[in-house]
């Protein structure tokens, strides 16, 4: 495959390399393409959410108090059942 950069990238890809973040231009440029299709996937995991909210799937939270309350139980739970996990290991 062949493509064209615009200045500033190239630019942008040289320094990089350069500069000893990446070992060659093609290990930047498949960082780079991973980071799109991460950033693809953020997009449509947004807009499911979106979708779901719309749809009436939501939580509803009253106020700033009870969001913090609500993730604060949403990690709890998670760092529970990443110990359970790692106990029956």
């Amino acid at each position: 495959m062949n493509a064209e950069l615009n200045p500033e990238n190239e630019q942008f890809l040289d320094a990089a390399v350069d500069g000893g973040q990446y070992e060659n231009l093609t290990e930047a440029l498949n960082e780079a393409v991973a980071l799109l299709r991460k950033r693809d996937r953020l997009i449509s995991d947004v807009n499911a959410g979106i979708r779901e909210i719309r749809e009436g799937q939501g939580i509803p939270v009253a106020d700033d108090e009870e969001l913090r309350q609500f993730m604060d139980d949403i990690k709890s739970n998670g760092r529970r059942r990443l110990a359970e996990r790692d106990v029956n290991r």
